[in-house]
Order: C-alpha cells, then sequence, then structure tokens
C-alpha cells in the first residue's frame, strides 16, 4: 500500500487553517491547550476495499494524494463515514475546496518532523508551526511520538432506560462504547439478563445471532475511538425490584471481558444511563 506522503500532509494542513473542514465546524485539528491532536485524516474515496466510498479504478497512489485527503474532526469524520448517501464523493470534493479556498491565505506551515507525526496521530509537544496571515483557526505545535503509550481499544456496555412500548412496563437501549486509544475491530458481544424479555433490533452496523437470550451480535465494521454504537432495545413486561445485565465482550485485538450492569425499578423509570462495570 502505497504511503502518504510528509509533502501532501504539509500541503493539506497548510491550507487547513487548523480546523475541521466540515461546514461551519471549528473543531481544532491539533488541541492548542492539551497538546493534543484530535483530528483525523479522512479519505473521499476509501483507502481500502470496503470502506466508504472505495473506488476500484482508483489507483494506490491517487488514494494517497492530496486530491483525495481532507482533515477533519473525529466527530464529523464518522458522521461522513456512515451518512454515505449524505456525503457522496461529489459533495465531499465541494466541501475541501470552499474549505481550503477559505483557508488558502493563512498558509499555515508544518515541518517535516510534525508531519510525519501527525500521520499516526500523536501526541505533541512545543511550537512548530508558523501561520501566516491567519483569521480564524488555531495555531498548533511540533508533534512527536508518545514512546512509552500502548494503543489499545477499551470497550464499554452502556445502558440507558428509555420509555418503554404498549404492553411493556421497562425497556432499555444497550451501546457500546469505545474509550480507549485504537480501533476496535471484529467486535463480538453477548447480552444477557435476569428477565423474560422482548428484543427489538434493526440490522446495521450489528448483525445478531438468535432471537433469545443470550443475544449474540457480531459487528460488520469497526468501533473507533470515541465512538458508541447503538446494538438493540429490550423491553420487560415484568415489574422487578431490580433489573441485572450481564454484557460479554470479543474484538480481534481486545482481552475479552465481562461486565455486569444494573437498574432498580425507580431508576429504570429515571431514563438514566449507567456504563458497565467488569467482573
Amino acid at each position: 500500500m502505497t504511503r502518504l506522503s510528509v509533502s501532501t500532509i504539509k500541503a493539506l494542513f497548510a491550507v487547513s487553517g487548523n480546523v475541521c473542514a466540515f461546514p461551519e465546524c471549528k473543531q481544532p485539528i491539533v488541541d492548542q491547550s492539551s497538546n493534543v491532536i484530535i483530528g483525523e485524516l479522512c479519505h473521499i474515496k476509501a483507502k481500502s476495499s470496503g470502506g466508504p466510498r472505495y473506488d476500484p479504478q482508483q489507483t494506490e497512489e491517487e488514494r494517497q494524494k492530496f486530491d483525495n485527503l481532507l482533515l477533519m474532526c473525529a466527530t464529523h469524520h464518522k458522521i461522513i463515514d456512515e451518512r454515505t448517501d449524505e456525503f457522496p464523493v461529489g459533495r465531499l470534493i465541494e466541501i475541501k475546496k470552499q474549505h481550503e479556498t477559505k483557508y488558502r491565505r493563512a498558509s499555515s506551515k508544518l515541518d517535516d518532523v510534525a508531519a510525519e507525526n501527525l500521520i499516526s496521530n500523536s501526541v505533541i509537544f512545543g511550537p512548530a508551526i508558523q501561520t501566516v496571515n491567519q483569521s480564524g483557526g488555531q495555531a498548533a505545535h511540533v508533534i512527536v511520538n508518545h514512546p512509552s503509550q500502548t494503543k489499545e481499544p477499551e470497550l464499554i456496555p452502556t445502558i440507558h432506560s428509555i420509555e418503554p412500548r404498549p404492553g411493556q412496563t421497562h425497556a432499555f437501549c444497550i451501546h457500546i462504547k469505545n474509550r480507549g486509544n485504537a480501533t476496535a475491530d471484529q467486535v463480538q458481544i453477548q447480552v444477557e439478563h435476569n428477565e423474560v424479555a422482548l428484543p427489538c433490533f434493526s440490522p446495521g452496523f450489528w448483525q445478531m445471532g438468535p432471537s433469545h437470550a443470550p443475544y449474540t451480535f457480531t459487528s460488520v465494521g469497526s468501533i473507533h475511538l470515541d465512538r458508541n454504537e447503538r446494538v438493540f432495545q429490550v423491553g420487560f413486561q415484568q415489574d422487578p425490584e431490580q433489573f441485572l445485565f450481564k454484557v460479554r465482550i470479543w474484538a480481534r485485538n481486545y482481552t475479552p471481558a465481562c461486565n455486569d450492569v444494573s437498574f432498580s425499578r425507580h431508576e429504570s423509570q429515571q431514563r438514566i444511563w449507567k456504563d458497565g462495570a467488569k467482573i
């Protein structure tokens, strides 16, 4: 696979204004207050088969060129890649054109070391970016690799109580959140609970196994950093004192874990969120 070049990254950053390219978004690519890179490199046409807007006619070299790249915040990167009907190739090209035209005169400059490390989205220290004629956006810092940081996902089940449907007394929605610092691939989960329930599942990010407890789900994509993927809803006709959930999680690059989440009857009626606790 053709590697992104330093010259391409420097050229991309030079016309970014150090802000997300999504219209009206002001999130920086590099957060100056915390010295952390929070932006992401986005491909207009996916860099690999099966990705959003993948073009099999595009060469490996073309996939990593300036014209196929954007700098965006993590939130808008997820939005454009999940809503490909709303953000086809043509619309992203126009977004790129408008953003780079707006910040072309700002001419933010990135040195070679910083450009290399922006590719790997590492921790940053010390001033190294010069900004010329900039109005709007933020100046960033030199970016260096953090030698002691181990990158791995941290998958947490998050459950919240929701409005029950007719005939149900209580209902919940189950999500899986990645709080780690690496993407989780090939995720599988198993959900058990202490009462008979009626599951409600819509295929999309997940594929469901048998429609009886314990419920099993397999992801059809990866769970990226700071992403919260909804799994399914479950409704109960009983009215017990407590609801107990046990969620087991596996992934290709993740140590298997089991989490417990409990709700009292009162908490179920408060529409609150709870994170799983590992056991």
